[in-house]
Order: C-alpha cells, then structure tokens, then sequence
C-alpha cells in the first residue's frame, strides 16, 4: 500500500534496529523480470554503485519465462527507461492499445504451459543454477555479497488456503501447476549454489488467514514476515562485512 510497506523498506528498518548502524536497502526490482534480465543487471548497472550485498528475490519469472539464450552483452538491453517522453504517454493514458498485448499474453500463457515439459524443467534450472553460480564468482572478483532466495508461491506452504487464494490458484491451473513444479524444483536444487542463499517456500506454513493476492504476491503483513527472514538469513553476511 506505500513504500515503507515493501520487503527493501521493512529489511532496512528491521537491519538498523539490529545493528544500529546506517545500513540503506535500495529497491532495484525490475517488473517480471527473471534470472536472465537480473544478471544483466547486475553486472551492467548495480555493480556501479559499488554495493556491500546484492539480494535476489527469485523463482516466479523464472519458472514461467526462463530463457536459455543470455543477453547479448553487446546489444544493450531495452527496458522503459529508454522509451521516449511521447511512447510513455501514449502507454499511460490510451490503455486501449494495450489490448493487443493483452490477447497476447492469454496465448503466450497457454504456448509457455505446454513448452514446460519435465525436460526443459530441468535444462531450466541448470541455466538458473548457472546463470547465478556465475554471478557469484563476479561477487567475488568485484568484492561483494550476493544472496539469492527462492521466494514462496501460492501452495508452497504447508497451510490451508483461503477461498480467495484457492479461486487464484483454480483461475489459472494449468499454468499454476507449471510454475509451481518448476519453482518447487529450484527451491530442490538451491543447494547447488556456491554463494550464501536460502528456501523462503514455506516461510508462511500454518499461517490461517490469506497470504497471496496473485499466485505469488503478498500483501504488508506479509512482506514485512519475509523481509524478518531475508534478515535473519544475512546477519552473519553483514556482520562479517562490519
């Protein structure tokens, strides 16, 4: 519902009380992105900011959208940073031509369910597992932290589900059932990474009360339960670092 509601805001303020030092969280969440895009910006942006510890909140996108191509270093990378004063008009206020967009993403949705078979499940969690093992030995050379998570959906937890989530889950079953198995096969396989990470699936078990308000977003209440155990999970990273 604001700023100060998002996991970053609620892990900086939980960080400072812990270590009453001036630690900042800065938001760079890129809308859908995945590990493909991230690590393109990692390596051609954040690390310019010469940060202590890079948080990955990943899995969703991934288990939907991995591509196994990597962005071309030499192509650049498009995003809506780069799209004219005119283009980002037009997209704001004349939301009918959005809906072509729309038509495509309904088809795209059904094309990726029937893409995702067992095999590319796990030539996909390969590419992620690489994708972010390369990352960490970048983490290394340019002398800081990466921590990547795998964050809970929808049905990851041990707890029953609210009407409303259990009509979200039904909306979409198919493409669900895709995601969560490809998501749940990366929480299997974290281990496999060489830089500190963690399992955040069922940081919501036995919670009695509606979590998600998509398959995988979550409202205050449970940002700022995740950001706690992002928390816990860095201390000692930060500690070190201090």
């Amino acid at each position: 519902t604001a700023d100060e509601h998002t996991i970053p805001a609620y892990l900086e303020s939980l960080l400072n009380e812990k270590f009453e030092k001036n630690i900042r969280v800065i938001n760079a969440g890129v809308l859908a992105a995945d590990a493909r895009s991230e690590v393109y910006h990692v390596e051609n942006h954040l690390i310019k900011f010469d940060p202590d510890l890079i948080i990955v909140f990943d899995g969703y996108n991934d288990s939907f959208n991995i591509k196994l191509t990597d962005i071309n270093q030499g192509e650049g990378y498009v995003s809506n940073i780069h799209l004219s004063p005119l283009e980002l008009f037009v997209k704001d206020n004349f939301k009918i031509f959005a809906t072509p967009k729309v038509i495509f993403q309904y088809t795209h949705d059904y094309f990726q369910s029937q893409y995702l078979t067992d095999d590319v499940m796990v030539k996909n969690t390969e590419k992620w597992l690489e994708r972010w093992n390369k990352t960490c030995k970048l983490a290394n050379e340019k002398n800081f932290e990466l921590f990547v998570v795998v964050q809970p959906m929808l049905g990851t937890s041990d707890r029953t589900l609210s009407e409303i989530e259990y009509d979200i889950k039904s909306s979409k079953i198919v493409r669900y059932e895709k995601t969560f198995k490809l998501l749940n096969n990366l929480g299997d396989n974290i281990d496999s990474l060489s830089c500190p990470h963690a399992d955040l699936r069922h940081t919501f078990d036995s919670i009695n009360e509606q979590v998600f308000h998509s398959q995988v977003h979550t409202g205050d209440k449970q940002n700022k339960i995740l950001a706690y155990e992002i928390s816990k999970n860095i201390e000692s990273i930060i500690q070190k670092d201090m």
